[in-house]
């Protein structure tokens, strides 16, 4: 048996049909718009993140990146993935609110969306790669600047320079990731990492040219080795003899020589935005160019791989930021429906009655309670709405006195309008007389029910 609104069975029985102004209506539809922006956007860098995972050149990169000790490219990638797929469920959940309303879906909805939002936002900052790309891209820079180093020439280098600590634990982590056997399959695969972008020019690039200088501090060398984690000391042990021990200024770093900083050689006619070259004189007597630019987030890719690789990377980190920025959308949204459609404040027109003696007769609310449970029994789909409204204008006023809240708006459900002026309409009548007006219409439903039952026994 359909009827209008639910009553609780018990002692306690009530009317919790829907609040002054609850649905609202068409509204909600309103939120359906930045709810479908987050899952359009959402299925965009899903399809980039598929396309990303399964391609050799984001694992070569990612290794670049866990080579630079800038963490991990693939668990950030899970990391934003989770934060999608929570900003997807936050979009579902608007959607069916938007279908059938209701505040504190609707709080929960905003106050979701936002807080998420700013999330996912910050994470697509935080790992945009500002920071990050300067430093993979000096470590791609160190494996391409002489591949003699890894046994790439027909003539063995006669010295071993520029490739520091992580270069060799990239080219470790490339043999053994790789499954790579020998020395020809290895300079192959670089050879594909190291092609160089259009129009790159290595004389006027702003990186290290790979000169280098012998070590002021012998000893200072022998230290740093030492002190180098027993990781990376097998990485290098595998190529031989530590290749930078004793030298500096083949790439970029601290080498003292009263030049504060980092810093490395350079050409004599590199370009870099930022940074000065100065001369200086090395331990052979030659004067060499040194400058800080190519240890800056100025310095040039050597790799066209690196650099198409990075910007597929910042697309996803833009579709992900996308979605946070859709997400705060969806939240200004909700809180714009809470403040029309659920304004809790009271009409200017409302003052403050004497809604009746504070205790009502025990007897007339067990009276109250019966004829709850008889509406129950009674409510059906033909029962007039005008009785209905009746019933629930007397159950509301008998159990939370004056209607509370502004008017609904015109964009709220024809039926909400009619139960709150219904409601309305009861302002100032005490408690008491609420509950008798309540009895009355159940009486008068019972008993027209009841002429309709007769009436439909003396038609059979």
């Amino acid at each position: 048996m359909a009827h209008h609104g639910h009553y609780d069975e018990g002692s306690e029985a009530s009317y919790d049909g829907p609040e002054a102004g609850e649905s609202m209506g068409y509204a909600g539809l309103v939120l359906w718009l930045p709810a479908a922006a987050v899952l359009a956007i959402a299925y965009y860098a899903a399809q980039h993140a598929r396309r990303a995972l399964s391609h050799d050149d984001f694992r070569i990169v990612s290794l670049l990146v866990w080579s630079s000790e800038c963490g991990s490219a693939i668990a950030v990638a899970i990391v934003m993935a989770v934060l999608v797929g929570l900003g997807v469920i936050a979009a579902l959940s608007a959607f069916l609110v938007g279908c059938q309303g209701g505040h504190r879906p609707l709080r929960s909805v905003a106050a979701s969306s936002s807080c998420l939002g700013f999330v996912v936002a910050a994470a697509a900052a935080a790992f945009g790669g500002v920071y990050v790309r300067p430093q993979v891209t000096r470590t791609a820079n160190l494996v391409c600047q002489e591949t003699d180093v890894w046994g790439c020439t027909a003539a063995a280098a006669a010295r071993r320079l520029g490739i520091g600590s992580r270069a060799v634990d990239f080219e470790q982590g490339l043999r053994e990731g790789w499954n790579l056997s020998d020395a020809a399959e290895v300079c192959s695969l670089l050879g594909r990492i190291c092609a160089p972008p259009a129009q790159f020019n290595v004389s006027t690039a702003c990186l290290c040219s790979g000169n280098w200088d012998i070590e002021a501090s012998a000893a200072a060398a022998a230290a740093a080795t030492a002190a180098m984690p027993a990781g990376r000391a097998r990485a290098s042990a595998a190529l031989g003899a530590n290749p930078w021990q004793g030298t500096m200024g083949a790439f970029c770093g601290e080498w003292g020589a009263n030049i504060t900083g980092e810093w490395c050689f350079v050409e004599p006619t590199t370009q870099c935005r930022q940074g000065a070259k100065t001369p200086l004189t090395t331990s052979k007597g030659v004067t060499l160019d040194v400058s800080d630019g190519p240890c800056t987030r100025f310095v040039e890719s050597r790799s066209v791989l690196l650099l198409t690789e990075f910007a597929w990377m910042w697309r996803g980190v833009k579709l992900v930021g996308g979605v946070g920025v859709a997400l705060l959308v969806l939240a200004l949204f909700s809180v714009v429906l809470l403040r029309f459609c659920f304004s809790t404040h009271r009409s200017p027109d409302v003052a403050p009655v004497d809604h009746g003696p504070a205790e009502v007769d025990p007897k007339l609310l067990r009276q109250f309670d019966d004829a709850q449970r008889r509406a129950v029994r009674r409510l059906t789909d033909e029962t007039p709405m005008d009785l209905k409204l009746q019933l629930y204008a007397f159950c509301r006023q008998a159990k939370d006195g004056n209607v509370r809240g502004e008017r609904p708006g015109s964009w709220a459900k024809p039926e909400d309008q009619a139960r709150w002026a219904s409601w309305a309409d009861l302002r100032g009548m005490p408690k008491d007389k609420a509950i008798h007006g309540y009895i009355s219409v159940v009486n008068q439903l019972e008993g027209d029910a009841g002429g309709a039952s007769t009436s439909r026994r003396a038609s059979d």
